[in-house]
């Protein structure tokens, strides 16, 4: 439950990528999908749960607005 002043962040688009970055670049350092959360961490475990991944393993990174 929130306290007296905090907000609920909103969740946020996240495009998931290859972690090794060499790897990525390799490949065109292709988004591998799109998950909305309201964090990093929370992004990853969505995409894992929807089946996202990648031989070096995924990370999130947010989205511009209007993406």
């Amino acid at each position: 439950m929130k306290g007296p002043g905090r907000k609920a962040r909103a969740a946020v688009r996240w495009g998931i990528y290859h972690r090794e970055r060499e790897f990525a670049r390799e490949v065109s350092d292709p988004c591998l999908g799109v998950v909305r959360a309201r964090s990093k961490g929370k992004a990853e475990a969505n995409a894992q749960r929807k089946g996202i991944s990648g031989p070096t393993g995924i990370w999130a990174y947010p989205l511009e607005k209007g993406s």
